[in-house]
């Protein structure tokens, strides 16, 4: 999970692992960095502003009115 978040431009591995540990999911950093919101609402982590949020929607060529949507699988036995 965190390897993949550093493949993000301006997220390195303490970044990564902040936003996972604050997030708890891949699901919920992706959300974060691409949210705009997370900056209004004042949910900040060191080191990641406006700039980043920014880099990490044209990461994912998100236009302004568009959102990253991400679906966590869950895998239930059936045993």
């Amino acid at each position: 999970e965190a390897e993949f978040l550093c493949g993000i431009p301006n997220i390195g591995p303490e970044r990564a692992q902040d936003l996972l540990d604050y997030t708890g999911s891949l699901t919920g950093a992706l959300h974060y960095l691409t949210n705009k919101s997370s900056i209004k609402l004042g949910t900040k982590l060191y080191g990641i502003g406006p700039s980043t949020i920014t880099k990490a929607r044209a990461f994912f060529n998100l236009k302004d009115d568009e959102v990253l949507l991400a679906i966590e699988d869950k895998y239930v036995s059936t045993d």
